[in-house]
């Protein structure tokens, strides 16, 4: 009949004086006959962790993770608890994985558009005719000053090839005139 070892209720042989699993010295009176016995409890505790989640479960849970903040306070607390089901556990840490995912992907693309954005607005300010100097003012007030058009009584064409100007000035740059 083989003997037991009192700290870890390891199996001993008759003549050993330590224990080969934990280390520990046999006493004198031969550690014990019978290995402890488990608890119940702690064994029904471990097939109620490793247990498959039931449908409704999974709906109650998917239920929770649809309220803001609680969804990631459960979350955490499923997912680094001591205590619970295994199936639980890796749901909530895969959960939470795709959570921390999801902000990296959201902090790209808003800082992706605010870049291009950013450079468009950029563009625009720098792209301008004002910003080199244009001659040209942008007013519609001062439309006749530098486009000439022709009064609806007058049925002639005219073309201008030194620049835009008043038909007085004309005659300065030896333009002629012409009816169709």
């Amino acid at each position: 009949m083989s003997k037991f070892c009192n700290h870890c209720g390891a199996s001993v042989g008759e003549e050993d004086r330590f224990c080969t699993v934990c280390g520990k010295p046999i006493t004198a009176e031969g550690g014990a006959e019978q290995p402890k016995a488990p608890h119940a409890e702690s064994q029904k505790k471990e097939e109620l962790d490793r247990e498959p989640i039931t449908v409704g479960g999974y709906l109650i849970m998917f239920l929770v993770m649809c309220i803001p903040v609680v969804n990631l306070v459960v979350l955490l607390l499923w997912a680094f608890g001591k205590n619970g089901n295994v199936n639980r556990r890796n749901f909530s840490r895969a959960a939470l994985v795709y959570i921390a995912i999801g902000i990296v992907l959201s902090i790209s693309a808003v800082l992706f558009f605010v870049g291009i954005f950013a450079n468009a607005v950029q563009y625009q300010q720098y792209h301008t005719y004002e910003h080199y100097g244009n001659p040209y003012r942008n007013d519609w007030e001062y439309y006749d000053e530098y486009v000439y058009t022709p009064d609806s009584t007058n049925d002639f064409m005219y073309s201008i090839t030194e620049g835009d100007a008043p038909v007085e000035d004309l005659e300065l740059y030896d333009i002629t005139i012409s009816n169709v």
